[in-house]
C-alpha cells in the first residue's frame, strides 16, 4: 500500500518502534519478519529488489532484537514431504541459518533470534510434519550461523484452524487448546522431548555461546555439501561447533556420510587435541591448523506420510583440553 518513492510504511514502523522504546526504555524493542527477508522473495508490484531491501533495512535497524519465522521443514508451500521431491529447494535446516544470515545482511549490530516449529502446519490433514531430528538440526543451524536466541512455535495448525486433529491425545485433566499443542497433547511427546533436550544442551553451553566469536575459522567438504562452523574464545581456549549444512542445491544436506575439513586459526597449534563433546573421542590438529571429521546422516520415518526421509545436518562440538 506504500509507494517506493515515499516509504511511509517503513517510516510508520520506525516511529512505532520509537514509541515503544520511549514508553519503557528498560525493555528491548523486538520485531519479527518472515519470508520477505529472503533474497528469493518477490518485491511488491512496482518495487525494485534494491528498494524493497532498503524498506526492510529501515525497519530492522529500528529494533533492538530481530527475528523471522520461516518454517522450512514443514511449509507445504515449499514442498510436500510425502512426494519425495524437494520442490523449491528452500527447505531443510539450512534455511533457518540462512535466515539468520539474511537478517544480519540488513543490520549487523542487532541480536537475531530464530523460530523453530514443533508440530505440523495444517490446516486440515497433515502433509508435512516436524520430526525430533529436524527440531535439533534446525536449532543448531540457527546457532552455528550466529543466532542469539530460539523462539519455539508450539502450534498444531490442524487444531487451531479446523476444530480438531483426529490424532489428538490431550493431557488428562488439562484445559486443552490446539494452539498449545506442544505442551498439551501426547501426540507431540517425541517433539516435546526433543525440544527439551536441545534446550538443555543450549543452556549447558551458554557460557561458551556467549563468549567472543573467534575469527579465522572455515569449513568445507569434498562432496560439495556446505559445512558451517562457529568458533568461540572461551577463556583463551577454542570451543567450536561444526554442522553439515545445505543450500538450494543440497536442501537435505548430506544423505550419505561426508568428510569435512575445518580450518582453525593459526594460534591453535599443530598437535592440539580437541575433545568431541558427548562422543567419547578426540581429534588432533594437523600441521596446517586443520581437523577433519565425518558427518553422518539421519533417517526418520515421517508421520502421516509413513515413509522414511534421509537428510544430513549432523553437528559436532569440539573443545580444547
Amino acid at each position: 500500500s506504500c509507494s517506493p518513492s515515499h516509504d511511509s510504511c517503513a517510516q510508520a514502523y520506525v516511529a512505532q518502534a520509537g514509541n515503544y522504546r520511549a514508553a519503557d526504555p528498560t525493555r528491548p524493542v523486538w520485531g519479527n519478519f518472515t519470508k520477505d527477508v529472503e533474497e528469493w522473495s518477490f518485491p511488491p508490484s512496482g518495487w525494485t529488489t534494491a528498494r524493497f531491501e532498503q524498506h526492510i533495512r529501515a525497519m530492522v535497524s529500528a529494533l533492538d532484537i530481530v527475528s523471522a519465522d520461516y518454517y522450512a521443514w514443514t511449509d507445504p508451500y515449499e514442498w510436500t514431504q510425502g512426494s519425495g521431491h524437494t520442490g523449491t529447494g528452500h527447505i531443510g535446516s539450512w534455511v533457518y541459518g540462512h535466515t539468520i544470515d539474511r537478517l544480519r545482511f540488513y543490520d549487523q549490530r542487532i541480536p537475531i533470534y530464530g523460530f523453530v516449529e514443533c508440530c505440523g502446519p495444517g490446516p486440515g490433514g497433515q502433509r508435512n510434519i516436524m520430526m525430533p531430528g529436524m527440531i535439533q538440526s534446525a536449532v543448531w543451524n540457527i546457532l552455528v550461523h550466529g543466532g542469539r536466541g530460539i523462539v519455539w512455535w508450539s502450534t498444531d495448525f490442524w487444531d487451531s484452524n479446523s476444530g480438531g486433529d483426529p490424532h489428538d491425545r490431550p493431557y488428562a485433566g488439562a484445559t486443552y487448546w490446539g494452539n498449545y499443542a506442544l505442551y498439551g497433547d501426547h501426540q507431540w511427546d517425541a517433539q516435546y522431548d526433543a525440544a527439551r533436550r536441545v534446550d538443555a544442551q543450549i543452556s549447558s553451553f551458554a557460557p561458551e555461546l556467549n563468549s567472543p566469536t573467534a575469527t579465522g575459522i572455515s569449513a568445507r567438504s569434498s562432496s560439495g555439501v556446505p559445512v558451517s562452523a562457529l568458533g568461540k574464545d572461551y577463556g583463551g581456549k577454542l570451543w567450536l561447533v561444526v554442522q553439515a549444512d545445505g543450500n538450494q542445491a543440497h536442501p537435505l544436506s548430506n544423505t550419505t556420510p561426508i568428510r569435512a575439513t575445518i580450518q582453525l586459526p593459526s594460534v591453535v597449534r599443530a598437535g592440539t587435541v580437541l575433545e568431541v563433546i558427548g562422543e567419547h573421542r578426540t581429534v588432533k590438529v594437523n600441521g596446517a591448523h586443520r581437523i577433519t571429521d565425518t558427518f553422518a546422516s539421519t533417517t526418520e520415518t515421517l508421520s502421516y506420510a509413513e515413509q522414511p526421509l534421509t537428510y544430513g545436518y549432523q553437528h559436532h562440538i569440539y573443545a580444547m583440553q
